[in-house]
This record gives C-alpha cells, sequence and structure tokens, in this order.
C-alpha cells in the first residue's frame, strides 16, 4: 500500500511539473480592451484598443470584426501578425441544450422513460462521440440547438446513445460549469521591443448614437435649445471609455466587407461580401473613417515609422464632439444630456406652393383644392445658438412645457437660420388664382372695348414639338383670423418666365426643372399680414404649353 501511494504521488508531481514546464513555454495572452471609440449614427464606430506588449511573441485573445481595409497596428514597424486557432475556457451558459458538453467525463444516472410505462434507470459515463467535429460545432455555436443523443460508456465496456427525448432526470455530483472552446486570436510577434502600449485601431459595427434636441419656446421671444443622446452598446462591455460622437457625411466603400483578419472568416465569406455589393456601398450620412481623432493621443516611444502623424485641423465638414469617458456594459443603453443654449426666435406662417405644371407646361389635374392652394404651416425660425453644427435629428417643440409638435431638423451650422413646421396653420389661410391673359388689338382708331379682337396665341417650335405661348397672371390672397399681426414667408414654384411680381420677392431656379422645357422658378416674399385683414399679392410669368 505505502508503495503504491509512493508512486501514485511521484506520478502526480511529474504530472504538475510537466503541467508548470508546459505553462512556461505557452505563448502569453495580453488583454486589449477598448480605450477609446468614436460612434457614427448609423451603428459604426472607429475603435481603439490598447495592449501592454510581453517579451517575445504574444496573443491577444479579444474578438474582432473590423471591416475590410480598416485594420491598423500602431507602431506598425517590425511587426508580424497573424491568426491562430487556441483554446479558451469559457462559462457553460447553455447547459441543458448542450448535455455532453454539461456532462462530459462524469458518471450520471439517467431516468428514461419507457413504452411500457414504468421508468428504468441507466449509469453510465457521458462521452462525445466524433469529438471533433462536435467541438468545431459548439465553437460556431451550434450548441444554441438542443442536441438530439446522448451517449454513456457503460461499466459493461458497451457504448450506448439514448435520444434525449426520452431523459426524465439526470443525477450528477457535479456538472461542467466550464468548457472548452477552440477560438482564434491574434498572434504578435514584434521584431524589436515595443516600450509603450500598442494601439489597434479599426471601424466595426455594434454601437451607434442617437441624438435629439428640444425646442422651448418662451415670453418676449426667448428660446431655450437643448440637446441629448442615447448611445447603444452592443459591441463589448465599455469600461471607463473615451468617446467621440462624430457627425458628416463620408464615404465607406467598403461598409458590408469584413476584413480578412476578422476571428473565424473563410475566404469564401470574405469573396463572397466582396463581390456581393460590398464594394458597391454608396455614400452613407453621418459616417466617416477617422483614426486620427485617437491614435495620435497613444504614447508611444516606437519607431517615427509606426506613429501617427499630428492631425492637419482641417475638418470643418466632419465634426467631433468629446463626452469624456463612459462606462456601459453589452446591451445596455446610456442616456446623456450633452449641451443647452438659449437665443431668440420668430413665429412666422411658412406657405409652400408647389408648381402647378408637368415638363410640358401643362397644368397639373390636383385631388383637391388643399393640394392646389399648398399648405400653410404655422413655423419657428431661429439661429443655431451653439458653436457646434446642429445635425440631422427629431426635435421636440413646447411652449411652456405644453407640447406643440415633433419635426426633424437638418444639419444647420452655427448662427445659420433654421424653419421648423410645428403644425398645420388653421387661423391664417391662402388661397392661389392663376388665370391666362388673353391678348387683344383694337380695329382702325375705335376706342370702344367692345370692338377689341383677340389676338392668336403665340407659337413656339421646338424639335419637333409645337408649343403656344401664354401669358398667366396669379393672385394670392393671405387672410389672417388671428388677433395679432402675422409674418408670412411665402414660397411660390412656377414653371416660365416672370414677367413682373409684386412685394419684390428674391427669385432662383429650382434644380428639379432640368428636363422641363419652361425654367423652373420660385419665388419668396417675406411679408406682414395684419390682423383680421386680408393681403394680396399678384403677379405675371409666360409659360410654354405644348399641344
Amino acid at each position: 500500500m505505502s508503495i503504491k501511494w509512493t508512486l501514485g504521488f511521484l506520478f502526480a508531481c511529474m504530472t504538475a511539473f510537466a503541467a508548470e514546464e508546459q505553462a512556461k513555454t505557452e505563448t502569453p495572452t495580453v488583454p486589449a480592451p477598448i480605450t477609446k471609440l468614436a460612434l457614427f449614427k448609423n451603428g459604426l464606430g472607429t475603435v481603439i484598443r490598447e495592449a501592454i506588449p510581453a517579451p517575445g511573441p504574444f496573443l491577444i485573445k479579444d474578438p474582432m470584426t473590423p471591416i475590410h481595409g480598416t485594420l491598423w497596428f500602431i507602431p506598425s514597424d517590425g511587426l508580424s501578425i497573424r491568426t491562430v486557432k487556441h483554446t479558451v475556457r469559457e462559462p457553460n451558459l447553455h447547459p441543458f441544450q448542450d448535455l455532453t458538453a454539461s456532462y462530459e467525463g462524469r458518471a450520471v444516472q439517467l431516468t428514461l422513460s419507457s413504452s411500457s410505462g414504468a421508468p428504468t434507470e441507466i449509469i453510465g459515463r457521458v462521452i462525445r462521440p466524433f469529438a471533433d467535429k462536435a467541438k468545431k460545432q459548439r465553437d460556431a455555436g451550434d450548441a444554441q440547438s438542443p442536441e438530439r443523443f446522448l451517449t454513456l460508456s457503460l461499466n459493461s465496456g458497451e457504448i450506448i446513445s439514448i435520444d434525449t427525448g426520452r431523459i426524465i432526470s439526470i443525477r450528477a455530483l457535479k456538472i461542467n460549469q466550464k468548457l472548452e472552446v477552440e477560438k482564434e486570436a491574434l498572434l504578435i510577434t514584434p521584431k524589436a521591443k515595443i516600450t509603450g502600449p500598442l494601439a489597434v485601431c479599426y471601424l466595426t459595427k455594434g454601437a451607434a448614437w442617437a441624438p435629439s434636441y428640444r425646442l422651448e419656446l418662451g415670453k418676449d421671444s426667448r428660446m431655450r435649445l437643448s440637446m441629448s443622446t442615447v448611445i447603444m452598446n452592443e459591441l463589448e462591455d465599455l469600461n471607463n471609455v473615451e468617446v467621440n460622437l462624430i457627425s458628416g457625411y463620408p464615404n465607406i466603400k467598403f461598409e458590408n466587407v469584413t476584413s480578412p483578419m476578422a476571428s473565424d472568416m473563410t475566404m469564401a465569406e470574405f469573396l463572397g461580401q466582396l463581390t456581393g455589393g460590398g464594394s458597391m456601398a454608396s455614400p452613407i450620412p453621418e459616417r466617416v473613417i477617422s483614426y486620427k481623432l485617437f491614435a495620435s493621443d497613444v504614447e508611444m516611444t516606437a519607431p517615427a515609422a509606426g506613429a501617427t502623424l499630428p492631425s492637419s485641423g482641417e475638418s470643418e465638414d466632419i465634426h467631433h464632439r468629446n463626452i469624456g469617458k463612459i462606462s456601459v456594459k453589452k446591451g445596455e443603453r446610456l442616456y446623456l444630456p450633452l449641451e443647452s443654449a438659449e437665443s431668440t426666435y420668430e413665429r412666422i406662417v411658412e406657405w409652400t406652393i408647389n408648381d402647378r405644371r408637368d415638363n410640358w407646361g401643362r397644368p397639373i389635374n390636383f385631388s383637391s383644392m388643399k393640394e392646389y392652394n399648398g399648405e400653410l404651416w404655422d413655423a419657428v425660425s431661429f439661429r443655431n445658438p451653439f458653436k457646434s453644427p446642429i445635425i440631422t435629428a427629431p426635435i421636440e417643440i413646447t411652449d411652456g412645457g405644453k407640447f406643440l409638435g415633433q419635426t426633424t431638423i437638418g444639419w444647420t451650422n452655427p448662427e445659420q437660420k433654421n424653419i421648423l413646421r410645428i403644425t398645420k396653420a388653421m387661423t391664417v389661410t391662402g388661397q392661389v388664382t392663376e388665370n391666362e391673359i388673353a391678348k387683344t388689338s383694337l380695329k382702325e382708331g375705335k376706342a370702344s372695348s367692345s370692338l377689341a379682337k383677340s389676338e392668336p396665341r403665340e407659337t413656339v417650335r421646338i424639335g419637333s414639338d409645337n408649343y403656344w405661348k401664354q401669358e398667366i397672371e396669379g393672385v394670392l390672397a393671405l387672410k389672417n383670423y388671428r388677433k395679432t399681426n402675422a409674418k408670412a414667408v411665402i414660397k411660390l414654384q412656377f414653371s416660365g418666365d416672370l414677367i413682373s411680381a409684386e412685394g419684390n420677392p428674391s427669385k432662383q431656379l429650382v434644380p428639379q426643372g432640368y428636363n422641363s422645357v419652361n425654367p423652373r422658378n420660385e419665388l419668396t416674399w417675406e411679408t406682414v399680414v395684419k390682423a383680421d385683414q386680408e393681403l394680396k399679392i399678384r403677379y405675371r410669368y409666360s409659360v410654354l404649353v405644348r399641344y
């Protein structure tokens, strides 16, 4: 007995010594947590991970899914980087979906249902047939679906596979709390010692920010504009991470193509994404690739060839908002107030009248007079009071705490004016009337209008088409039912050439009319309609009408 005990002790010591020596020779694993993150509104983010290099080769096990062409290592000079497989132990998150993994190697007593009605019991040790294949399936995430069979090795030496649907209960002393999973990691082999942190920079999906604005209207034309955001994190746990919020209109060519260096990426998947539309992506609002935001802040004593160049400072069209450091777990959302400023506003009535003619100058048949007369909106006009641009986002409008309306505010530069529609105007109405003016001539020396004779319309030929040239007179009638004066901004679009207009409106061409035989114009009036009164504005233009 003493000899057996001694041999067993020596064997245990030798095993422990061998394991210790093996541990000494294993490649060390270095954590590379996210330290800085620049978020876009549409679910993309530029990520900066920082790792403190170990002497010699080391592994970075943190999973990464970079977008193709955006993965960079700083400093990169003298680095050899490749993907390798390694085994890790992870918590058993689905113990009853993968019974084999949960009880593998353990003795169990199963209670099984039978056709006779009386349950039966069986005792054995759980084994995994086709271990390599099953392991790969578990690594790929197939353990989410329940397995069909559980395999036991009996004391008799027999191996039996049991349909898991027959299992009533399982008795065992322990359950496997952790499972061995084979995963990919990055093996970093530096040629020279890196004295500072190694930064891993890339663009990826999984986090976004959703901004919102609130406009509070007050007395004496005073207003307060506030901005907040909700940060959504489905990337990973963020602990004390410096965050920037970015807005602009950049071009991300390979948004839908994952980097070949991403974990478990295959050549077939990469080539399929590359040819399946990833390279055809169009410019996407509110996104930008910008590594200079953070990488230049990483202090490194590496060779200058691997360091990031200083910022050019020319980024007026891409706005970066630093909100400091935040902590938010994966799957959580974080609400943050960002800024607030007070200024002045002006209440107006905005009347927009769309063009009422098609590309050939012919009148459009509208379904209703409301559609023909255009829309009148109670609106508010103000200048951006922030030092930063207002970006495209929802905005809520209140007055004394009372909700008035919600709309979308577009990109507005500092000090630039914006007009927001609040609600349909009910106390100010508008009507448009247009009629053709018939040209007349008088017979020899007779002044009586009864002798007037209408001249035929002028005919114009363009290409193979014939057009009548008509002269149109229009009247805009605004009626104010309020007890106070109403400032109105009127925008009238029409096809043709302007002859005259009362009220000295501004005039500009509308780009939508590039395929019309007539130029498309827009007239804008800013005027005041007095309380309980009606204002009429007359205008004239000529138009070519195909017949």
